[in-house]
């Protein structure tokens, strides 16, 4: 996160905040409870668009989609269950 944010011209400051709040939930929660983003949600569109953003770096939209598909597995088996 800190080199993608780099590449844009922005401090890793600016992550400080979602990092501890992402933390602070992960302690407190179930995990699978407070899932989002777009694989959790099933929403397409937008992991077309990620993948899109990651045109070139082809490690990055291979461990992207690996992860979607899993999240996706995770919460489909959830509701057939």
């Amino acid at each position: 996160a800190e080199k993608e944010v780099q590449k844009v011209g922005l401090n890793k400051d600016l992550l400080f905040p979602l990092w501890t709040e992402t933390v602070r939930k992960a302690m407190s929660s179930d995990l699978k409870a407070i899932q989002t983003g777009p694989a959790r949600r099933g929403d397409q569109d937008t992991i077309s668009k990620h993948l899109a953003l990651l045109q070139g770096e082809d490690s990055k939209a291979a461990i992207y989609s690996m992860l979607s598909a899993y999240i996706q597995t995770e919460y489909l088996s959830l509701i057939h269950i």
